[in-house]
């Protein structure tokens, strides 16, 4: 676990997100992938009713701005290369003082198989550039869920399919792109807000 002084280092980057976030300043420019889903995740009402999933977490961060809109927040990663995503996850959401954040290092597919889907009361769901890492089974059982889901908030990468290996995506549908993102979650879905489209990560509220 990082010490408390360690711990103020990290994330006083992360906390020039909130100080920057009306002036569009310095943190935009450095992290402009990062800003727009902080942005989008922003345009939320309040949702204390919602429960939302954040597959891919990574450190947390966003998991801790979805927090302030809404009424629990659930992370799920993998340990990619032994970085213990996790664990910073869970330092983050207590550097931040979110009460209403919990984490668990399991796949998604294993987060559904085990219960806690339903547990959790999940109806909200987050992806953060993740949808084209996910594979065909992990596509279809979402897409099984999606009756349980009230909104979204998705980010893509449309460049990403000019990196892809021809003939070897992650799954059939792509999901790297705003149109293929849109066309998986109709007819469920009907009303879709994209901001910052003109970037190279836009992202994208999704409602009924």
């Amino acid at each position: 676990m990082p010490t408390k002084g360690k711990i103020k280092d990290k994330y006083a980057k992360l906390k020039a997100v909130w100080k920057s976030i009306n002036s569009r300043g310095n943190y935009q420019k450095a992290n402009q992938r990062l800003f727009n889903a902080v942005t989008c995740i922003n345009e939320l009402e309040k949702l204390p009713h919602l429960n939302a999933l954040d597959i891919g977490c990574n450190n947390g961060l966003l998991s801790v701005v979805a927090a302030s809109r809404f009424g629990k927040v659930v992370g799920i990663d993998t340990d990619r290369d032994n970085k213990k995503v996790i664990e910073k996850s869970k330092a983050t959401a207590k550097f931040f003082k979110k009460n209403n954040c919990k984490f668990y290092e399991m796949s998604f597919l294993k987060y559904v198989e085990s219960g806690q889907w339903k547990n959790d009361k999940i109806n909200a769901f987050l992806g953060f550039q993740v949808l084209y890492h996910l594979n065909d089974n992990e596509i279809a059982v979402l897409k099984d869920l999606l009756s349980d889901i009230e909104i979204a908030v998705i980010s893509v990468r449309p460049e990403v399919g000019d990196r892809i290996e021809p003939g070897k995506p992650a799954n059939k549908l792509g999901l790297y792109t705003v149109d293929q993102v849109k066309a998986y979650f109709r007819p469920q879905f009907s009303r879709f807000a994209i901001y910052n489209e003109e970037t190279r990560w836009p992202s994208i509220i999704i409602r009924k």
